[in-house]
């Protein structure tokens, strides 16, 4: 499947819906965050800690079940290829180790 920004192919987890148990093929839309490059690197740097932050990136998995199987990974960066990465994401990505 061709990488079209805020869309990958994936699976939703199995028992997500009543008498499937297995994983379902989907096309998975993601949420992609978008700031103007005159946003100052510190308040998106905050932005992206306090979004990935244990507590509520561990809230928002239990309570939105088709994301209970998400991790921190690099698949975060899913459409930084298609878009440039703001300074402050950047510099939260390389802290986190999800950049070279």
């Amino acid at each position: 499947m061709k990488t079209t920004l805020g869309l990958i192919a994936g699976n939703y987890p199995g028992g997500l819906y009543k008498n499937e148990p297995n994983p379902v093929p989907a096309i998975i839309s993601t949420t992609v965050m978008i700031a103007v490059d005159s946003l100052p690197e510190d308040i998106v740097y905050e932005i992206m800690t306090r979004t990935f932050a244990p507590t509520f990136f561990d809230y928002t998995r239990e309570q939105v079940k088709y994301i209970s199987g998400m991790t921190f990974d690099e698949s975060l960066l899913h459409g930084s290829d298609i878009l440039p990465l703001h300074p402050g994401a950047e510099r939260f990505y390389r802290e986190k180790g999800l950049l070279k």
